[in-house]
């Protein structure tokens, strides 16, 4: 069994969703060649997130000021995010560094004061008590993200200090749903000039840095198209594009088909969660 198909069966068993943010590319290799769920995909977050380039931004702050600090203790703790939602949060260590962070959560709304539009507020977000979350989560999420560890020190490191390649990659994967990413970015996390990192680029991929990042996006909005209900203008925005319409161009160039025909296509329109 792959690391995928234990997660699906995790999710099962403990009736929850288990997302991932992926510190050093490690995670992902784990469960290669299947996609791995990187980020939060339950309907409620990506609701929060692709509400405006606000809400982007306190999600992502949530995380830094939350949960990277933590990191280094290497013990799980619960977090109530600043969309009031509650979730358990595991680290998932490599020889006692931060590899990546496991997140098992209902990822849904409190019972009270929740009416599906929910206004930012300020980052006054604190850790609620384990009592706010199914005792299992934290239980069995332990030995699942222990099971991870394990793994993980089997693998040689291939981290953003690997090759230009693997740089590349890990750079892409944290930054390719930000609309305003550009090829100077890149050069500036590379320490290269922008014609030198075209030039790796075509080398290390086959393509242009346009080419590339809109790989990624597609790949992107074809997954949450598949696994939540959101509006194709939400999943643009979500997979960083700046339209509907150009995702929707995209999508029949690559694909020859629209994001509703791949939805209807998965049979995803019909689950509820």
């Amino acid at each position: 069994m792959n690391l995928c198909e234990e997660i699906t069966l995790f999710e099962k068993r403990l009736n929850c969703r288990v997302a991932f943010h992926d510190l050093t590319g490690e995670i992902t290799a784990l469960a290669a060649p299947e996609e791995l769920p990187l980020h939060h995909l339950a309907p409620c977050c990506e609701t929060m997130r692709s509400r405006s380039a606000e809400c982007y931004e306190r999600c992502v702050l949530c995380d830094t000021r939350l949960i990277q600090p933590r990191l280094a203790a290497g013990r799980p703790f619960g977090k109530l995010c600043h969309a009031g939602v509650f979730e358990a949060v595991f680290p998932l260590m490599k020889f006692d560094a931060p590899a990546g962070v496991m997140f098992l959560g209902p990822f849904r709304p409190p019972e009270t004061g929740w009416s599906g539009v929910v206004q930012p507020r300020g980052m006054e977000t604190v850790s609620p008590p384990e009592a706010e979350l199914p005792p299992d989560l934290f239980w069995f999420g332990s030995l699942f993200a222990d099971s991870i560890r394990r793994r993980l020190e089997f693998l040689p490191g291939i981290g953003p200090r690997g090759g230009r390649g693997e740089q590349i990659r890990w750079w892409m994967e944290r930054y390719f749903r930000s609309p305003g990413v550009s090829l100077e970015n890149l050069a500036a996390e590379l320490g290269l000039s922008v014609s030198r990192t075209s030039q790796l680029l075509r080398r290390e991929f086959g393509r242009t840095f346009p080419e590339l990042l809109n790989r990624y996006r597609l790949d992107c909005a074809a997954g949450i198209l598949e696994r939540s209900l959101l509006t194709v203008d939400e999943v643009a925005k979500m997979a960083g594009y700046r339209s509907a319409n150009y995702l929707h161009r995209q999508f029949l160039k690559r694909f020859r088909m629209t994001p509703e025909e791949w939805r209807r296509r998965s049979g995803k329109d019909r689950v509820r969660f």
